[in-house]
């Protein structure tokens, strides 16, 4: 569908199309109103792309639209179909398979769906993954979801304040914020409807991030008074085999980030960043942790604003891990080996004008093929001309 834009915006694609973008090709997605570049999941054949988009709300909420991507790139569902109704928060995606699951949340209750390949929805009804109906602040809730597969599985995880005690005043619930997660099998039936308590401590969690196999999780965590990056093993009978988590870095950064994390048989890679800079620690199968080591370089002082919250994000591939980040406007990346080397920083996705932010969202992969996506916003333009891109990740971009 061909959607009307400005003459301004039409100026600036005409300018872009005469340059290069950097090492991946985006493909933007021009639709009215503004969208946000969220979640992406890469399966055997194709590809899910899930966002945030304003098309039918304006700015007064938002609906959760996407589209299937096929293995040369092409949009399977033109400029997005709509995957969930109004919600608050992004969605979350993971692919097992055949199917995809898509995780959306409204207020303190979490939602699924599954679809698979074809783009057939393979439930009638939502999921209830998890429902809080007593919640005495439902409209304050913004939940964080994050989705993964264990081969045999799909895993949610999610902030969680169940535990806060009857007239907790509203400035004083995050304190009693937790994390749970549950599976749902592939017939569609969430396996633990209570929810696995991953870490209930005191002081406040937040921001999990399920490894792309689900053996593993990290979060933010408060319990100590400064920002700590914990995180736990997760096996598909046992569950969660670290209860609690165990510390990987910790930071007196303001800045610090959401970590994300992924494996590749022998242990794990988490990475974070700082005000300084994107930072990782390696995990050995064992849980001993590695000293953290810098990645890259970052000044969240001098960087535009809104770039210091795009948090970096990890992917394995064979025995290496690749790293993206946003950098300014830009979105880029590096691998980092298994003995900590860090290669060169690729700039992935640019506006060489300098008119256009190429802001990262998400990034996944399935070993072999990777897919990244993001939101392309006018530097100096209104958020209504917003719009979400994608590209195909090669890994040998990052030498």
């Amino acid at each position: 569908m061909t959607l009307k834009r400005t003459w301004l915006l039409f100026g600036i694609v005409a300018l872009l199309s005469q340059a290069s973008f950097g090492a991946i090709e985006p493909t933007v997605l021009p639709v009215r109103y503004g969208q946000y570049g969220g979640s992406v999941a890469v399966g055997p054949q194709n590809t899910l792309l899930a966002w945030i988009d304003y098309r039918l709300t304006e700015d007064l909420s938002h609906n959760i639209f996407g589209t299937r991507v096929g293995p040369l790139g092409e949009t399977l569902d033109g400029d997005g179909v709509g995957l969930a109704g109004v919600v608050t928060g992004a969605a979350a995606v993971a692919a097992l398979g055949d199917q995809f699951l898509i995780v959306w949340a409204k207020g303190p209750n979490i939602y699924a769906q599954r679809m698979n390949s074809a783009g057939e929805r393979l439930d009638q009804q939502p999921i209830k993954v998890s429902e809080n109906p007593a919640h005495p602040y439902p409209d304050l809730v913004y939940l964080e979801l994050s989705a993964a597969a264990d081969g045999n599985n799909f895993w949610v995880a999610w902030t969680d304040d169940r535990s806060m005690p009857a007239g907790t005043p509203e400035h004083l619930r995050y304190q009693y914020q937790d994390i749970y997660a549950a599976r749902i099998n592939r017939a569609g039936r969430v396996l633990d409807p209570r929810g696995i308590k991953v870490c209930a401590r005191g002081g406040n969690q937040s921001t999990p991030r399920l490894s792309s196999r689900a053996d593993f999780i990290v979060w933010k965590d408060y319990r100590n008074g400064k920002a700590l990056v914990f995180g736990a093993r997760l096996n598909p009978k046992a569950l969660v085999l670290d209860f609690g988590g165990f510390p990987i870095a910790s930071s007196t950064d303001q800045y610090t980030t959401a970590a994300d994390v992924s494996g590749n048989g022998r242990g794990w890679l988490a990475v974070w960043g700082e005000s300084s800079g994107i930072y990782g620690a390696q995990i050995h199968r064992t849980r001993a942790v590695s000293r953290p080591f810098m990645i890259a370089t970052t000044n969240a002082f001098t960087e535009p604003a809104g770039s210091r919250s795009a948090a970096p994000q990890v992917e394995t591939s064979g025995q290496d891990c690749l790293v993206l980040w946003q950098s300014g406007g830009s979105t880029v990346g590096t691998r980092v080996t298994s003995a900590k080397r860090v290669s060169r920083i690729v700039t992935l996705a640019t506006d060489p004008t300098g008119a256009v932010f190429y802001s990262f969202a998400s990034f996944a992969g399935n070993g072999s093929r990777f897919w990244v996506t993001g939101t392309t916003a006018p530097v100096s333009g209104s958020w209504f001309y917003n719009d979400v891109w994608f590209g195909a990740l090669d890994a040998r971009m990052l030498p």
